[in-house]
């Protein structure tokens, strides 16, 4: 958690590490090192001076106090072990020197005694001033020992000193040495120095004790105490006792940077910029799979530091069993009891043992060479006031504890010392171990603190009492628990924030929240900042800052800032520079049940993986990515009403416009720009559910507030909180869309471009041809492999959804994209052998197929690509008042019929704007629509167009109006009108204002084009339900054989309804037929009872055009114009020729509504049922049109221009000839000054008049004006 560097609220994790590390340095190195020097070890050692073996008569060195070996006049006595001597022997001898040498071996040199003046005393002792004592060590290591007085024993056989006591002033250094050599001593600096008033020693009992005040020193470390006694083993050659009476002051400076860790990071350390980090693996480039973080390649790596090989191994421990603190500023580390382990080879720490080079090396020893003062070396800042007395030194860690040290040796290897030279233990008493900075609003406690200080691993774990929250961290105001290191306070000035004893606490103060982690156990690498936590735990990030408000209240819903948990464990990397673990979290990964939540939102994984990178301003670090995997389950709101389902999903962030870092917390915020998920996807929300085999989204800024957390991303509800909002949304491998309304929509692949409501759907067939780099799939455009069909199929049941008709049963359409309305309502369901719909006969609303699929919400259009189809059920209309464009009954009601089917099919695209208000549909469309009660309307042609009111409809609000069906939208579900809107076909039970005004439909055109434009109209007797549909052309099959009471066909190049105006036009010639069959009765108001005209067939021709006004309800026909009408049950056909006729049309009342154009899914205008936006009249329905037991009637025609009129074989001719069908007769008038004229072909010559009446029932004439009679038929 963490943690910033240098200043600020963050805590800096290699300063806290060198608390622990250096405190196992002094305590293992600073004490043990120095009094095992081996001035008692009996193996022989050379004394190299400058690279080569000290000879007999090697002077000591250096010319000063410090060097006295090389002043003038110096005595040479020999060598102790092989010339006999005693205290007698020496007296007198002034600035004597003596070589003391391996008896075994006496031509090695083990160290050399010197003094300024010797007096004997009784019993072998000596009384010696100024004595000066080097001992040379194997590694290249010298000793040196001086004081201004000491006593000595020295037997009579032998010159070297077996006891004695130094006295006033003493003073122990230690020079390293490099590669067994011994450093020159006149340039050198002291690694470490002791200083005391006395010292005695006992080369028999390896024994040497001081019951004064003392003091250590070195470039790093003071150490002020009282009372040493340190007991060597001759035999074992190891220390046996090492005991330090009282402390009282102990000082370590940490210096700017860690010592550098010998042999490099263990294998799988993360660098600064290396593998380990987000930036090695990828970045948010790409989707990131970096698995768990094992600790095994560090655990494993070879301790540094020589071979043991035959060299005696040692292993201490070190035991302060009182009240430990470390302290460095305001960062504090107490516990009860601490211990230290320490593994020696051949009476000495290996180099490497404390994690850095060496102990001289590493804490101010210079190597040989260096321009160092060759004057009393003193640790650097001596030259002013040395650093440990400065009232104000910045980075010292403070050392207290209460009670002796005391170290013994083991005989067993203790656990702790498997992987290290060198391991502390913290332990927890009454009260845990504490981890306090106040400045920086850190806290922690633990039941244990182990630390290997060769390998710098730092365990934390619970005590004994508390398994399941022992260890927590805390960073801010989130609290860590009782037991704060004022319970383990020891020595003066403890507790103070500084180091410096002055009693002032050094707190900062803290506010806006934080973070805290709770485990039972945590590991953590100090070098390559690898950490793990194992077992169950938590992260919890808590913030004094308001939470999202609701919407209805202006109290904030929630103060948590959210909270991770895990069940089996957790795995982090840190950043690490200069060999040490900066702190900065780089990635961090945890196993099993993984919970995360935020307040408002809630995230549940088998596991979590968190990158992280630098922020904008490089100063923190941010979360850049975040993968979840298997059974993966967010909510995004509090209730529950949006959330997502996948196996795996991952959400890149990005730094860009990010808020200021959490007060406290050290981290940076970040923005979620990237979503992706995959394996069984779901995303819902109010109103609608997604589902998929993969997602992705890219998110762009939200509104206002909020922290762009879990609650927003995918699946969240849009238009609460400040999170961010989908820019993009990629769906593939099958998509399925459902609405609570009952829309359905079912693609291959799903593009949303969410800003410019933009929503692009392929069909599963194309998708996978895209894959395999082909234009279109093999076996059409429908044709998808097996497996794929399993895949949707899988997608459907999981969903939920059936009755899609255009799927069921047909192989050939699962790899087209599908949008249907779906839902059990009585105009969706069957009906039963008693007209009663059947129970679970559920069908679609509507179904739109097509490969391709196009939806725009900002410029309101559709287009459906590459062919496709339509299928609805049609509603069951009410009773209308009929006949206006504008009347009621609605667009899609067939009024007084039951349930119907409609299928429209085009093998071009179709297109919809409601911006300009116009559907286009292209390429041999044909469109049938079948109805419970027997009526089947067709329409044919190469050119749909249809043109209606816009206003208020959306045909694309299902991409992105209101709420968009992919679950984005800013909005609740779309409600309004729309092209599949609830005003839509088949819709809610009131359609919008508007509907539609024109309707075009255009043959082909263009060199070598053939066809025409068709509708066609067939009533066959009464069937109980709707003719099932499966193809455009299929209910020819599937009435074959049924009685047809009424037939109606409109033929042209171009068929005009212009509904607005209330005129059906076709340009150029064209046909028309009324086939009616019906034995229903003429209405009541119609006179002349039911005449040659109240049924049979009527066929017109043109080649000028046809025109219909539906409010005079005639139509109008020019150029070469013929009427063929045949009376049902008449052979006779009467014909009418002429150059324009005009017929006038009777319409049962209400009934002019119902023809295919009107079902076709333009707007929610022309489908609404019930709405007031009527197309009463389209086709030729609305021409001619009906309903069962009432009959269409053709009532009357006037034909003129070079009329004939030719029956039975009778010839009428005339410039004028009108036809009344009521009562059967034609009557045929002359321009001004013309004639007349009929002939029976069965006579010669006509008859003419200037007006002429024709019963064509009786077959009775009247002529008026009669001009020539030879023609005239006999009555």
């Amino acid at each position: 958690m963490a943690i910033r560097r240098g200043g600020g609220r963050g805590m800096n994790l290699q300063r806290a590490g060198l608390v622990v590390a250096v405190a196992v340095g002094l305590i293992g190195a600073g004490t043990v090192g120095i009094f095992a020097a081996r001035s008692w070890q009996q193996r022989a050692q050379s004394a190299p001076a400058q690279g080569q073996p000290v000879p007999d008569a090697t002077p000591l060195a250096g010319a000063s106090d410090n060097d006295p070996a090389q002043a003038r006049g110096v005595r040479d006595i020999g060598s102790a072990g092989r010339s006999g001597g005693t205290p007698a022997n020496l007296a007198g001898a002034s600035r004597a020197r003596v070589q003391l040498v391996d008896r075994d071996e006496p031509t090695r040199v083990i160290g050399l005694l010197e003094w300024t003046s010797l007096e004997p005393l009784p019993d072998g002792r000596a009384e010696v001033s100024q004595p000066r004592w080097l001992i040379y060590q194997r590694d290249g290591t010298v000793v040196a020992v001086r004081a201004q007085s000491g006593r000595l024993l020295m037997p009579a056989q032998n010159a070297e000193p077996e006891s004695g006591v130094f006295r006033g002033g003493v003073v122990v250094q230690v020079f390293r040495g490099r590669g067994g050599v011994a450093p020159d001593l006149a340039r050198a600096v002291p690694a470490v120095t002791l200083r005391t008033e006395s010292v005695s020693w006992d080369r028999a009992l390896l024994e040497l004790t001081t019951a004064d005040a003392f003091t250590v020193e070195s470039e790093r470390v003071f150490m002020a105490g009282r009372g040493i006694q340190a007991v060597g083993n001759a035999v074992t050659r190891r220390l046996e006792l090492l005991r330090i009476d009282q402390t009282e002051r102990v000082l370590v400076r940490a210096g700017a940077g860690g010592p550098a860790l010998a042999g490099g990071a263990p294998s799988g350390a993360g660098g600064a910029d290396g593998a380990g980090s987000e930036e090695g693996k990828g970045g948010v480039g790409g989707p990131t799979d970096p698995g768990p973080v094992l600790l095994a390649s560090a655990q494993e790596a070879p301790l540094p530091g020589p071979s043991e090989g035959d060299a005696p191994v040692t292993i201490y421990h070190v035991e302060i069993p009182g009240a430990f603190r470390a302290q460095l500023g305001t960062a504090l580390v107490a516990s009860s009891s601490a211990d230290v382990w320490l593994r020696t080879i051949d009476g000495a720490l290996p180099d490497g043992a404390l994690g850095e080079d060496s102990l001289g090396q590493g804490a101010g020893g210079a190597p040989e060479g260096s321009p160092t003062a060759a004057a009393d070396p003193q640790p650097a800042g001596q030259a002013g006031t040395p650093w440990w007395d400065e009232p104000r030194a910045e980075g010292v860690i403070r050392l207290d504890w209460q009670g002796p040290l005391t170290s013994r040796p083991l005989a067993a290897l203790p656990e702790l010392l498997r992987r290290d030279h060198v391991a502390l233990r913290l332990s927890q008493g009454a009260t845990p171990i504490a981890l306090e900075d106040p400045q920086r609003s850190v806290r922690g406690r633990a039941g244990y603190l182990e630390y290997g200080a060769t390998r710098r691993d730092l365990t934390l774990t619970a005590g004994a009492g508390d398994p399941g929250q022992g260890v927590v961290l805390s960073v801010g105001d989130a609290g860590a628990g009782s037991g704060g290191a004022a319970a383990h306070e020891s020595g003066p000035g403890a507790g103070d924030g500084d180091g410096d004893g002055d009693g002032d606490d050094g707190s900062g103060s803290g506010s806006g929240g934080g973070g805290r982690l709770v485990a039972s156990w945590l590991t953590l690498n100090l070098s390559s900042g690898v950490g793990q936590v194992r077992g169950p735990g938590r992260v919890e990030r808590t913030s004094t800052e308001p939470a999202s408000q609701d919407a209805a209240s202006a109290a904030p819903t929630s103060g948590s800032g959210g909270t991770l948990a895990w069940e089996d464990q957790a795995d982090f990397v840190l950043g690490a520079q200069d060999g040490w673990a900066d702190g900065q979290i780089r990635e961090a990964t945890a196993q099993g049940n993984v919970r995360a939540t935020d307040g408002r939102a809630l995230a549940r994984a088998e596991s979590l993986t968190a990158l992280f990178g630098p922020s904008a301003d490089g100063d923190q670090r941010v979360l850049r990515t975040l993968t979840l995997r298997e059974r993966v389950r967010t909510v995004t709101d509090a209730d529950g009403r949006s959330g997502l389902e996948a196996d795996g999903v991952t959400v890149r962030f990005g730094t860009a416009g990010q808020a200021p870092s959490v007060s406290g917390g050290g981290f940076g915020r970040s923005a979620a720009e990237w979503v992706g998920a995959a394996g069984g996807v779901r995303v819902w929300q109010p109103g609608v559910e997604v589902w998929a085999d993969r997602l992705e989204a890219t998110l762009g800024p939200g509104g206002s507030g909020g922290s762009g957390g879990l609650g927003g991303s995918v699946g969240s509800e849009q238009g609460t909180g400040g999170g961010p909002r989908p820019d993009r949304v990629i769906a593939g491998g099958g998509v399925l869309i459902r609405r609570d309304d009952g829309l359905v929509i079912a693609a291959g692949e799903l593009d949303a471009d969410v800003p410019d409501q933009v929503l692009r759907l392929r069909g599963l067939g194309y998708s996978s041809a895209a894959q395999q780099g082909l234009e279109e799939p093999a076996g059409g455009a429908g044709a998808v492999a097996p497996d794929e069909a399993a895949q949707l199929a899988g997608l459907l049941e999981r969903a939920g959804v059936g009755g899609l008709e255009g799927w069921r049963g047909r192989s050939d359409r699962l790899g087209l994209v599908h949008i249907a309305r779906v839902g059990a309502s009585p105009a969706e369901a069957t009906a039963g052998s008693d007209g009663a719909p059947e129970a679970g006969a559920a069908e679609s609303a509507w179904e739109l197929l097509a490969p391709r699929v196009t939806l725009s919400g900002a410029t309101r259009q559709l287009w459906a690509f590459g062919g496709g189809e339509l299928r609805a059920a049609t509603p069951a209309g009410s009773q209308g008042t009929g006949g206006s464009a504008g009347g009621a009954g609605g667009a899609g009601a067939l009024a007084g019929r039951g349930p119907g089917r409609l299928h429209a099919a085009w093998t071009g695209e179709l297109s919809v704007s409601d911006e300009i208000g116009e559907a286009v549909a292209v390429g041999d469309v044909r469109g049938v629509h079948a109805a419970a009660d027997g009526r089947i309307d067709e329409i044919t042609c190469h050119t749909l167009v249809i043109s209606y009111d816009a206003a208020g409809s959306n045909p694309a609000e299902l991409a992105t109006g209101g709420q968009s069906a992919v679950g984005f939208g800013p909005g609740g579900p779309a409600q309004g009108p729309g092209l599949l809107g609830d005003g839509g076909l088949g819709g809610g039970a009131d359609g919008p204002a508007g509907g539609i005004r024109r309707v075009e439909a255009i043959a082909h055109i263009g060199q070598g084009a053939a066809g025409t434009a068709r509708v066609e109209s067939r009533l066959l007797a009464a069937l109980g339900s709707p003719v099932p549909l499966t193809e455009p052309s299929d209910w020819r099959r599937q009435t074959a054989g049924a009685p047809t009471e009424r037939l109606l066909f409109l033929e042209g190049s171009r068929i005009i309804a212009d509904l607005a105006g209330g005129t059906l036009d076709v340009p150029g010639a064209g046909r028309l037929l009324i086939d009616e069959r019906s034995t229903a009765k003429a209405p009541p108001e119609a006179s002349g009872g039911d005449g040659i005209g109240a049924r049979g067939t009527s066929l017109f021709t043109w080649e000028g055009g046809l025109s219909f006004e539906r409010a005079a309800e005639r139509v109008r026909m020019t150029t070469d114009v013929r009427l063929r009408h045949r009376p049902t049950g008449d052979t006779r056909v009467l014909l009418l020729e002429s150059q324009e006729l005009t017929a006038d049309l009777r319409f049962p009342q209400g009934q002019g509504s119902g023809s295919v154009l009107a079902e076709l899914p333009v707007s929610a205008a022309a489908g609404g049922a019930g709405g007031a936006g009527g197309v009463g009249g389209v086709g030729v329905d609305g021409v001619v049109g009906g309903a069962p037991g009432e009959r269409v009637e053709l009532r009357g025609a006037r034909a003129t221009g070079l009329v004939v009129a030719e029956f039975d074989q009778r010839q009428l001719a005339g410039d004028t000839i009108v036809y009344e069908p009521a009562s059967g007769t034609l009557e045929a008038t002359a321009a001004s000054g013309g004639n007349v004229s009929i002939l029976d072909r069965a006579r010669s010559a006509p008859a003419t008049a200037r007006r002429i009446v024709w019963n064509l029932l009786t077959g009775r004439l009247e002529l008026e004006g009669v001009t020539g009679s030879a023609g005239l038929p006999r009555p």
